[in-house]
């Protein structure tokens, strides 16, 4: 067995729920959600795009996954959803003393031990509700090497230093990540060129490419800004890009098509 199943079998969920990053966590909670409906056989699909993590009978359902109550006893719901998306309902799944509460827009759907909890824990590690949920402990879901070299070459073969690269398997519709915009970076990470990968789902890899902006670094004060930010809005003179904005020229949809992109603007 790899690894991973290895070292899912030393881990207690409740250290796991204890230690883990938001990442991990969320994850896990998602993995409770879909066994919450294989149990009570509630149809879904996942979808990890758009700002929902599956359709549910139709329904666009986002799942939050919170530990905010770990070491308190938790009788119903706590938890509220403050950034909220238009037509997507939202799961939580809240850890308590005591287990774990599932609750769709409040009203709860299942109650969980710790014990029941633990069988859910290495059911997910060992892949058992597919490769979309299967944690990542211990590892970081990395840019496929083999694409971001593929990228890289385009600028080499152009006599260009490599660009700056950046991806997502999540995104919100139109916010950018905020290091997408050259001026919220540091100077270090100011490559000439921003690269922006856009995936469907985990994986990141070429086959997954949902879509793909690249620009020139030094047109970033003509880029499109988004005025509403969703995320990390607490940051002092925080700026992200528009996506639904971004110019045309900027978007493409394959690494073919940004190399034969890039070879007529080295022609005009």
């Amino acid at each position: 067995m790899s690894d991973l199943v290895n070292a899912g079998r030393e881990v207690m969920v409740i250290d796991f729920v204890r230690s883990a990053n938001m990442s991990q966590l969320g994850s896990y909670g998602e993995a409770i959600f879909h066994e919450t409906c294989l149990i009570q056989g509630i149809e879904i699909s996942t979808q990890h795009f758009a700002q929902a993590d599956f359709l549910m009978n139709g329904r666009r359902m986002d799942v939050k996954t919170s530990r905010q109550r770990l070491e308190r006893l938790l009788e119903k719901p706590f938890l509220k959803i403050r950034h909220r998306i238009e037509n997507t309902e939202y799961i939580a799944v809240e850890f308590h003393q005591n287990g774990a509460i599932l609750s769709i827009e409040g009203e709860v759907l299942r109650r969980y031990d710790w014990l029941t909890l633990q069988g859910i824990f290495q059911k997910w590690v060992e892949g058992g509700f597919g490769k979309t949920h299967q944690p990542k402990i211990g590892s970081k879901n990395k840019l496929c090497e083999e694409l971001a070299e593929k990228v890289k070459s385009i600028f080499r073969d152009k006599g260009l230093p490599d660009p700056y690269l950046l991806f997502r398997t999540v995104m919100f519709d139109k916010e950018s990540p905020h290091n997408l915009l050259p001026c919220q970076r540091k100077e270090a990470d100011r490559k000439s060129w921003t690269v922006f990968l856009v995936f469907k789902k985990a994986p990141p890899i070429e086959e997954n490419l949902h879509y793909i902006i690249a620009f020139p670094d030094e047109v970033d004060g003509s880029l499109p800004r988004l005025h509403k930010l969703r995320t990390a809005k607490h940051i002092e003179n925080l700026q992200k890009a528009d996506l639904s904005k971004m110019p045309s020229k900027y978007v493409f949809e394959s690494v073919a098509a940004l190399a034969i992109m890039h070879e007529l603007q080295a022609q005009a």
